[in-house]
């Protein structure tokens, strides 16, 4: 009945290839998806900073606690924050940085534990996504 095969296996790789590139395209979307999906969480975050400014305005210890107090910038977006994180220093060294959780919402006084003298005081802003701190790129520092 069918004496001409030649005309059949054309057809079989003519489907055999559609097929193969079906699977290489999907193969491509899945790690473009991937990192579409990776980047979009990081510029969530980054339009959440855009427009916040949080300062540190003064910052006076007495050798056990340190207070640093933190005002939000004049014209700064009123989206409320998560909290900062504050690193204390001085012209030679510095502290671990301390994370303060709750909003500064105008001005705010921390308290912070430390045996430094600090002179100097950097806030970074941050915002909780999926039960993670994730940190403005922007530092403010005192003085």
């Amino acid at each position: 009945m069918l004496k001409d095969k030649r005309g059949l296996s054309a057809i079989v790789l003519t489907i055999i290839m559609v097929g193969l590139v079906l699977v290489a395209v999907s193969i491509v979307w899945a790690v473009i998806l991937n990192v579409l999906e990776g980047q979009s969480e990081s510029l969530d975050i980054s339009q959440k900073c855009v427009g916040i400014v949080i300062k540190p305005t003064g910052v006076d210890c007495d050798g056990a606690e340190c207070q640093v107090v933190l005002e939000r910038g004049f014209g700064s977006s009123g989206d409320p924050v998560e909290g900062v994180g504050i690193t204390l220093s001085t012209a030679t060294e510095s502290d671990t940085e301390v994370i303060e959780s709750g909003n500064v919402a105008a001005t705010k006084t921390v308290t912070l534990n430390t045996t430094l003298m600090a002179t100097d005081a950097d806030v970074r802003i941050y915002f909780t996504q999926e039960g993670e701190n994730r940190f403005c790129s922007q530092l403010s520092s005192y003085p």
